[in-house]
C-alpha cells in the first residue's frame, strides 16, 4: 500500500499541514520538527502524489517547453538544463513540438492551456513568435522566451553573442588555426 501524507504525520507525530509544510520547504517550521518529518517521509519512503499536489495547490507543477528546431543538439541542451531545473524545484518538463505555422495559430496557445501547465518556456524560432507570445499573455500563462531577436521587456533568456563568437574564434586561433 501507497504511503501517505497521513502516515508520514502519525509517524512524525505532527498535523497534516505541518508536513505539507515542510514537504513545500514553507517558513516557519522548527529545525527539529523539519527532521523528525523528513526522516519519517524517508523512512516510509513517502513519495508525493503530483496530481493530489496539484489539486491542494490549484498548480500542475507542469512547465511546457515548446520547440521547433531542426538543430536536435541545441534543441537537446535546452531541455537537459529546463529538465534539471524544473526537478529541483518539483516541476515536471513537458516537450512539445510546434511548427511556426502552427505557432501563428490562435489553436496553439489554447492547446497549453488545455494541458494545465504552469508555463511556457518558448525556443527560437518559436521565441520571434508575436502571435503565439500574444495569444499565450492573453491565456494568463506565465512565460520567457529563449534567445529573442527583439522582444522588449518580456521575460528572456539571452547570452552575449559577439563576447562569445569573439571566445570561440580566440579559442580556435589559439589551437593553431589559421583558416577560420
Amino acid at each position: 500500500m501507497k504511503t501517505t501524507i497521513t502516515d508520514v504525520a502519525k509517524q512524525a507525530g505532527v498535523s497534516m499541514k505541518t508536513v505539507s509544510r515542510v514537504l513545500n520547504n514553507e517558513p516557519n517550521v522548527a529545525k527539529s520538527t523539519r527532521e523528525r518529518v523528513l526522516d519519517a517521509a524517508s523512512q516510509l519512503q513517502y513519495r508525493p502524489n503530483l496530481a493530489a499536489r496539484g489539486l491542494a495547490s490549484s498548480r500542475s507543477y507542469l512547465i511546457a517547453l515548446l520547440y521547433d528546431n531542426p538543430n536536435p543538439n541545441y534543441v537537446i541542451q535546452i531541455q537537459r538544463g529546463a529538465i534539471d531545473a524544473c526537478r529541483r524545484h518539483g516541476y515536471h518538463l513537458l516537450l512539445e513540438p510546434m511548427t511556426h505555422a502552427q505557432a501563428s495559430s490562435p489553436d496553439a496557445a489554447h492547446q497549453l492551456s488545455r494541458l494545465g501547465v504552469d508555463g511556457v518556456i518558448l525556443t527560437p524560432p518559436l521565441s520571434d513568435s508575436k502571435p503565439l507570445r500574444d495569444e499565450i499573455k492573453k491565456l494568463g500563462l506565465r512565460y520567457v522566451v529563449v534567445a529573442p531577436g527583439d522582444v522588449g521587456d518580456e521575460p528572456s533568456v539571452r547570452m552575449d553573442d559577439v563576447k562569445a563568437a569573439t571566445e570561440m574564434a580566440t579559442y580556435l586561433i589559439d589551437q593553431g588555426h589559421r583558416d577560420i
